[in-house]
């Protein structure tokens, strides 16, 4: 007896529409780092940090921006300090999609343009599986905190962020990993 590929099984059994699935599945898994990245085990060690202003009030925010620190991001890290986060340098600007799996503390996040202004802002609920998705395509930043933070401090989408020492597009805060 011959041996054949699963593909192959699939295909004949299915007239062929299997390989044009597979090949969908693959383009649609693959277009995204996000959707590629394998869920990390462990909290990722503490990222290099940079303070942002965000209105009156400031973050101390690790910069995500390895597909591996972002793929981790918050996840099975135990507590955040009030005035601490996290802001994911995404690339070119997009439509992003964010969830809270295996991570275990209230969050907010603000999709941020490549100019750093918020464009939206959303709570999650934590370990939802539920995506928080932008509406907006131009998103290049996300910023995440501690639930409520937004709120607290009287940030509102079209706040501008404004980092200390440094400037959005430009290390650490490039568009591309450096």
């Amino acid at each position: 007896m011959q041996k054949r590929s699963l593909w192959y099984s699939l295909g004949a059994t299915l007239g062929g529409g299997a390989l044009l699935w597979a090949a969908l599945c693959a383009l649609f898994f693959l277009k995204d780092w996000s959707c590629a990245q394998e869920t990390p085990a462990a909290a990722q060690p503490e990222l290099a940090k940079i303070v942002l202003n965000v209105g009156k009030a400031h973050i101390d925010a690790e910069v995500a921006h390895t597909p591996q620190q972002l793929a981790a991001g918050l996840m099975y890290r135990p507590t955040l300090s009030d005035n601490a986060g996290m802001i994911f340098v995404l690339g070119k600007p997009k439509h992003a999609v964010f969830w809270m799996e295996n991570t275990s503390i209230p969050l907010s996040i603000a999709f941020l343009d490549r100019g750093g202004r918020i464009l939206e802002i959303y709570d999650m609920r934590p370990f939802d599986r539920k995506t928080v998705e932008s509406q907006s395509d131009r998103v290049a930043y996300a910023i995440e905190v501690n639930q409520g933070w937004f709120q607290l401090n009287g940030v509102v989408p079209g706040t501008d962020v404004k980092p200390v020492g440094a400037y959005f597009g430009k290390p650490p805060l490039a568009l591309t990993a450096p």
